[in-house]
């Protein structure tokens, strides 16, 4: 064995020494020794530090080479030191470093071509200084439940992989910068983003490999540039204080993976941007409770599953994908909040909430299954079809405008409230609309209705004809309201028939339809045989002759007014 004894100012010292394969060398408590020239170990140079500082420094910009190993004792980090004098030395390709301690100490850089393995109970900490770098070629791995320490400073590791096996860990600490490369956890194996504050963590350009898991606890922000590709779980838990997740310069978040955000109030855990306007990638997903504060294109999903709601707010945002509530979570727009695209909306045992001022556009459908609900609170919504199941609940004290169908096998009217604000505009040629109502008779012809049916009947407040629209009436489910007429024997109710311009249609189909006051002309409602949902229908042309032929339904305009019934609960 070799021993090193020099210490402080009487540091021992090695220039372009080679230690033999299968041959030993030591360095016990507060031993120091300057490599100088190269060392080239082929076998195993020991760090045996315990509670004092036990160093192993390389001057010149020089290489660590050979087959050997650098081995350091499981003592406490500052004990055992791979220093530099403010260079940057490489490690070989070849050669491994393990164990526990620091690795440069905020001073000099490191470029490892070798293997660097954290495999004891105390960590080893990485920290170059903040003008240089760590950058890693080769293999890096933890397997000890101390794991890896990036202390601050850039760590590069463009093309290569750190591997954090199960029990092990790499906390990402304050002003650390990891540059490139993917992270793998295996089992209970962590990356834990330690940054907060003006000390932020930040990522740039990292995919998180599959099945893996990133941690951000309490207060932690981290900040994405040049991108994040995510193919396993981001786990935003924050509990009582913002814990942010940012992303900078207009860049995506990709990958087959989820951004989980844990059950806290959503002002904890939140997803921004510097200004810029983030993609989510389609095979992403976001959910959880928190706040989405970022201007997001979505074209993956996000999805409230808490009982704390998830919120979209601040900046406008496009859904390209499916924005969705389930499992009794709640997703809100908040106020004045504007949303576009060509994605879904889905009430899946969940709520969509939308505050005031929120304008949705999208040419997706809108789905309330479940015993999911849709809420408008002075908001409006326009899409292709909506679709509400036996338990779905509606709540709409606004606008609902749809190219597509309206259809719903509601069976309890309380839970189809069309406030005294609110308006169904129908807007698709040859689109279908449910009626639900119980027929409680009196002029089915002239389309006068007992006042009675205009209340708690699946009626709605105005229904609106869209210019060129073509809406056919159906009782495509047996809606059973008030315990009626069995079958398929029910009416629509409306209380402002409205048709937007001459070149919109109803169709009876058969069926009768009820309303208090027509905006527009009766000629407009015609009575044909509708084909069935998944068939052709008449071309256009057809069906305005059709009109011209009943023209003597009614004059230029009608308008009749009869006594407004209506439930409290309806105001």
């Amino acid at each position: 064995m070799v021993n090193i004894l020099g210490s402080g100012p009487a540091t021992t010292t090695l220039n372009n020494v080679t230690l033999d394969v299968g041959s030993t060398a030591n360095q016990g408590n507060t031993t120091d020794s300057i490599i100088t020239g190269g060392l080239t170990n082929n076998g195993t140079w020991e760090l045996n530090g315990t509670n004092s500082p036990t160093d192993l420094t390389f001057h010149g910009g020089i290489a660590l080479n050979g087959t050997g190993s650098v081995v350091m004792n499981n003592a406490a980090p500052t004990a055992n030191r791979i220093l530099t004098d403010g260079s940057t030395m490489t490690h070989g390709a070849n050669h491994t470093i393990r164990g526990a301690g620091q690795l440069l100490d905020d001073g000099g850089g490191m470029i490892n071509n070798g293997t660097i393995i954290a495999d004891q109970a105390n960590a080893m900490e990485i920290d170059p200084d903040d003008t240089l770098a760590f950058t890693n070629n080769g293999t890096m791995q933890a397997t000890g439940t101390g794991g890896f320490l990036f202390n601050g400073g850039t760590f590069t590791n463009t093309g290569q992989t750190i591997d954090i096996q199960t029990g092990s860990k790499l906390n990402l600490g304050d002003t650390a910068l990891l540059d490139g490369g993917t992270l793998k956890t295996t089992g209970t194996g962590v990356v834990n983003i330690l940054g907060s504050g003006p000390a932020t963590t930040t990522l740039n350009n990292v995919t998180l490999d599959v099945g893996s898991t990133a941690n951000q606890g309490n207060t932690t922000d981290s900040i994405i540039t040049g991108g994040l590709t995510n193919n396993g779980t981001w786990e935003l838990n924050g509990t009582n204080s913002p814990t942010d997740l940012t992303f900078h310069g207009g860049i995506a978040l990709n990958g087959t993976g989820s951004v989980v955000m844990n059950n806290a109030a959503p002002s904890v855990n939140r997803i921004l941007t510097d200004g810029s306007t983030m993609t989510h990638g389609a095979n992403h997903t976001i959910e959880g409770a928190g706040q989405i504060i970022a201007s997001v294109v979505n074209n993956g999903t996000i999805h409230a599953n808490q009982s704390n709601q998830l919120q979209l707010s601040t900046n406008n945002k496009t859904n390209n994908g499916l924005m969705k509530a389930s499992s009794g979570g709640t997703l809100r727009a908040l106020t004045d909040v504007d949303i576009d695209g060509t994605g879904s909306w889905e009430a899946d045992g969940g709520k969509i909430q939308l505050d005031s001022g929120v304008d949705v556009t999208t040419t997706g459908s809108i789905k309330v299954l479940n015993g999911g609900e849709l809420e408008l609170n002075s908001a409006n919504m326009t899409g292709s079809d909506l679709t509400v199941d036996s338990g779905g609940i509606l709540d709409i004290n606004s606008g609902i405008a749809l190219s597509g169908n309206y259809l719903y096998s509601i069976t309890d009217e309380s839970d189809a409230e069309w406030g005294a604000s609110s308006t169904l505009q129908m807007n698709g040629f040859n689109s279908f609309l449910e009626l639900g109502g119980n027929d409680l008779g009196t002029d089915p012809f002239n389309h006068t209705g007992d006042f009675l049916g205009f209340s708690n009947n699946f009626d709605l407040t105005e229904l609106i004809i869209g210019s060129n629209a073509q809406v056919h009436m159906i009782d495509f489910f047996d809606n059973g309201n008030r315990g009626g007429i069995s079958g398929f024997a029910e009416a629509l109710y409306v209380d402002t028939l409205t048709f937007y311009d001459t070149s919109g249609f109803l169709n009876l189909n058969g069926l009768h339809l009820y309303y208090n006051t027509i905006n527009g002309d009766t000629s407009q409602i015609i009575d044909v045989p509708a084909p069935p949902l998944s068939q052709p229908v008449p071309e256009p042309a057809t069906v305005a002759l059709l009109g011209i032929g009943l023209a003597g339904l009614g004059g230029a305009a009608l308008r009749r007014r009869i006594r407004r019934k209506r439930d409290d609960n309806k105001g």
